[in-house]
């Protein structure tokens, strides 16, 4: 059974985005046709090609597993879950080998490591597990009530998305509890843990920018915090 309890207060900071709109630079007042030319409007913006894809630069490949999705490196390895076939891999970076395989809940996607373990979030199961690196020993099983996308570790927690219930969960990694549900109002894939707070990814039909330095981002992030500390 999940208990719940109080934690201290860590802004969680909803995406902040900044359309890129084409002819944004310049003059901030279009200048005037000349007489007898129609007006077309702003100059087009010259795009830089993009460069040829390239293998240059890989120097080894390594089979994991089914449909890998997360990778992180902790304790002497580089982790990958597999969200084909159920099993978290860790491979030896100095010899580009798969030295470990561990089994976990269904259709594993995101990874952290904190207090000693790595955290798996289950798309499929649903559930947060603890898992024993050096054993591969389920510790802890949390269930979070919706499809688990990203998990990410900071603020002495780990942070995992419920992509149902558009919240965002805060685990005490030391107990294995939740301690606090942030409701962000959006359907959520991914997540980042900067100094200034936990950022939130939601999908969108349109090329945004998050914005993490501006001066209005922290009034954001100040506004956040003040709500979170009360809730």
């Amino acid at each position: 059974m999940v208990r719940f309890r109080s934690g201290a207060a860590v802004p969680l900071v909803a995406a902040l985005f900044l359309t890129v709109l084409a002819g944004c630079g310049g003059s901030s007042s279009p200048s005037e046709p000349s007489a007898g030319q129609p007006d077309t409007g702003p100059e087009p913006v010259v795009q830089p090609s993009l460069p040829e894809p390239t293998t240059q630069g890989v120097v080894a490949r390594v089979r994991t597993g089914d449909k890998p999705c997360a990778a992180i490196e902790a304790a002497g390895g580089l982790w990958v879950t597999n969200f084909g076939d159920d099993t978290v891999v860790k491979i030896d970076p100095a010899r580009n080998r798969v030295v470990a395989r561990y089994e976990t809940a269904s259709q594993p996607c995101g990874v952290a490591f904190a207090a000693g373990s790595l955290w798996i979030g289950s798309v499929g199961g649903q559930v947060l597990q603890q898992l024993d690196p050096n054993t591969g020993e389920i510790k802890a099983e949390i269930p979070a009530g919706g499809q688990i996308y990203d998990v990410q570790a900071g603020f002495d927690s780990v942070w995992l998305d419920n992509y149902q219930s558009n919240e965002v969960l805060r685990v005490d990694p030391v107990r294995a509890e939740v301690v606090h549900r942030h409701v962000v109002g959006n359907t959520i894939y991914g997540l980042a843990v900067t100094p200034e707070g936990v950022w939130t990814a939601p999908p969108s039909a349109r090329p945004k920018l998050p914005v993490s330095t501006t001066a209005s981002a922290r009034a954001v992030n100040r506004s956040r915090q003040s709500r979170i500390a009360s809730s």
